[in-house]
């Protein structure tokens, strides 16, 4: 299957940008994504500032939804900072894929965090799908992504 060779690819054009502080990717088992499941990302963040934090998913032509949620917690200094719940709309109504795509797979990308203040240190981003289905197939892989913020 070519989706892995995909994924190397979008994570190393998606890496050239300039001042990056962490870009990741977690690739997700081949049986689905089970519910309990979380991809953890460790992010060390130089200094304090304003950061962006991006995210990446790359899902496969057959995954059956027009969209994902995400349960998404910010860890620093080994407490919760902030827990999101996402909605991620992967298609329009008429199920046209958003993002680019390989052959039958997809990427999309989405802002989480905008000009947020990180002060420096490590932080741990958790992500788990929150579909209503304990095993979720389709999704290959979850990426982040943390620049510093540009006005």
């Amino acid at each position: 299957s070519l989706w892995p060779v995909c994924a190397v690819c979008a994570a190393m054009l998606w890496g050239c940008a300039g001042n990056v502080v962490y870009d990741g990717h977690s690739e997700i088992d081949d049986n689905g994504w089970e519910a309990y499941d979380r991809q953890t990302f460790m992010i060390d963040v130089p200094r304090a500032g304003m950061y962006d934090i991006d995210m990446f998913l790359m899902h496969d032509n057959d995954y059956r939804y027009r969209n994902v949620w995400l349960f998404i917690d910010y860890i620093h200094d080994g407490n919760i900072v902030v827990t999101d719940t996402v909605n991620c709309l992967l298609a329009d109504t008429y199920g046209r894929w958003y993002g680019g795509g390989w052959g039958s797979y997809f990427q999309y990308e989405q802002r989480l965090k905008e000009g947020i203040s990180l002060d420096s240190g490590r932080y741990e981003v958790r992500v788990a799908q929150g579909m209503r289905e304990r095993n979720l197939k389709g999704i290959e892989t979850v990426g982040v992504r943390v620049t510093p913020h540009v006005e």
